[in-house]
């Protein structure tokens, strides 16, 4: 019995670890494992030594489906590197003890079960794009990927800059992931679809913020974000109150190409924004709006392109600031607007001094009750091309701004 059982534990840490080996593009040769529970089992560490890991978790039939080599890559022994910084992605300590499961994910990275804390000598990612699979993330579309994500936002947020990627899946994330540093540039992959199935009054899905903690007006705005590419976030939960993409307190921000639903709003950038260019976006449903851009100051220039939305709760866009562009846009249903007469599917204003608004090439359904575009308190209007199709209410409404010019609106 006792023989069996040491093979047995034998065979287990040969499964962790299967060296083989890679080459690198300099002819390098390379040792590899299977996985991070295989890199934990290797032992007789040189400083500088490399090793390839495929992927994240083991390999096994229940996961594998042809998704290998997700959240593996090249790691270097650095000797030098103390295991208090284990965050189980970058830096990975050899004493930290966990068994390949995503069960206890959480536990090992944040490094629970260092057993050695005051030692030198970890296992450092060479690797200059993070994503999600890298912190154990699944993508399966039913394990909650809300700890992966929430360690791997930490990790990036611990940098002045990053390129970060969310590749193909399906990822539960049942909680807010927030971003929060000086030059983000996060690019959603095709097939990647970040969704939420709990109730929720919190925030955004997806959520970048120029600052940290609650207070806002003293804070110094953040350089840059960029949320791009074909990939999907969807809040759209019964019950849910949150936003899909949301971004505050950022000198430019640019989302571009995505797709978001919100129990709340689609896509909103709010809140000390400076230049926001939202392009080539859908939001097929929100409970509320489908975009917001407002309380902006009155040096932000807003413009957005090549919109699709579908079904709000509200205004389908509502955008504020000193300089305002809109252009090929489409909402095929905008309900209530909150109540009001005054605001349209489409409603541009300013909290402060609206300079000029250019609304060109839109297209609207039913607005119900509703207006379908509103222009409020512009010094200058352009309102080319405008066609709202069933409006219970005044189809343009640009009464209170002092200098328009129309072309070809078809009311």
């Amino acid at each position: 019995m006792m023989v069996a059982l040491r093979v047995l534990v034998l065979f287990t840490a040969l499964s962790f670890f299967q060296a083989n080996t890679a080459s690198a593009a300099d002819g390098e040769v390379i040792e590899r494992v299977n996985s991070v529970a295989g890199l934990l089992a290797r032992v007789g560490h040189k400083d500088g030594e490399k090793l390839f890991v495929d992927s994240f978790y083991p390999p096994d039939a229940k996961f594998s489906g042809g998704r290998e080599y997700l959240g593996g890559g090249l790691f270097v022994w650095d000797a030098r590197m103390p295991r208090v910084r284990h965050n189980g992605i970058t830096i990975i300590s050899p004493s930290v003890l966990w068994n390949g499961k995503q069960s206890t994910l959480h536990s090992f990275l944040n490094g629970d079960q260092e057993r050695n804390p005051r030692a030198n000598g970890s296992w450092r990612r060479i690797s200059e794009e993070l994503d999600p699979m890298m912190a154990g993330a699944r993508g399966d579309g039913v394990t909650d990927d809300f700890e992966a994500f929430n360690a791997w936002a930490r990790v990036v947020n611990e940098k002045e800059r990053a390129f970060v990627k969310i590749p193909s899946g399906n990822y539960l994330v049942n909680d807010s992931i927030t971003f929060d540093l000086e030059y983000l540039d996060l690019y959603l992959a095709s097939g990647a679809r970040v969704f939420s199935e709990r109730r929720s009054s919190k925030g955004q899905l997806l959520g970048v913020i120029g600052f940290s903690g609650s207070g806002t007006a003293s804070i110094p705005q953040r350089e840059y974000v960029k949320i791009h590419g074909p990939g999907r976030v969807d809040a759209w939960a019964k019950g849910n109150n949150e936003n899909g993409i949301g971004i505050s307190r950022y000198k430019i921000a640019i989302i571009d190409g995505v797709t978001a639903t919100g129990g709340n709003k689609g896509i909103t950038a709010q809140y000390g924004m400076g230049q926001v260019l939202i392009s080539n976006v859908q939001v097929p449903e929100a409970g509320f709006r489908g975009i917001t851009v407002e309380d902006q100051g009155a040096s932000t220039d807003v413009r957005i392109e090549n919109a699709v939305i579908g079904k709000t709760g509200d205004a389908g866009i509502l955008a504020a600031g000193a300089r305002v562009v809109l252009r090929k846009i489409s909402i095929d249903e905008a309900h209530k607007l909150s109540g009001s007469t005054s605001l349209g599917a489409i409603h541009v204003n300013s909290t402060k001094d609206l300079q000029y608004a250019d609304v060109e090439e839109i297209d609207i359904g039913n607005t119900h009750s509703g207006k379908g575009v509103v222009i409020s308190r512009a010094s200058k209007a352009n309102v080319f091309n405008v066609l709202v199709k069933g409006s219970g209410g005044q189809a343009i409404d640009v009464s209170t701004s002092k200098v328009v010019e129309f072309r070809s609106q078809i009311p």
